[in-house]
């Protein structure tokens, strides 16, 4: 994500230029969780104007869409969302909490209507 702010910014750190006020801006701590490999804690960077988006985590998920996909599925069969709270918390090591399955359910009926 470095990297990735650097060709954001068009040049290094610590280099300055004197037509661009847009500089580097500290971070931020983010945890992310992957199917297969639990959570993983992050340092996002930031850029002065609040500009920069990365590419990598998208912003404000905490888990990739796999994991959403094995939440829902899990729903439908007939497990309860406080049942799957401790399920994720003994097999990911990270609490997924009733609100974010239901949000990650949100989508089911759509995909009921277009199938």
């Amino acid at each position: 994500m470095k990297t990735e702010l650097t060709g954001f910014l068009w040049r290094e750190k610590y280099e300055r230029k004197s037509a661009v006020s847009n500089y580097r801006n500290g971070g931020y701590e983010s945890s992310f969780t992957l199917k297969g490999v639990g959570e993983l804690k992050t340092h996002v960077p930031l850029d002065r104007k609040g500009n920069f988006e990365t590419k990598v985590l998208p912003k404000s998920k905490r888990y990739e869409q796999a994991l959403s996909e094995d939440l829902s599925i899990l729903f439908l069969s007939g497990v309860s969302t406080r049942n799957l709270e401790l399920i994720s918390q003994k097999l990911l090591g990270r609490k997924i909490s009733n609100m974010e399955v239901r949000k990650s359910n949100q989508d089911l009926p759509n995909a009921v209507e277009a199938w």
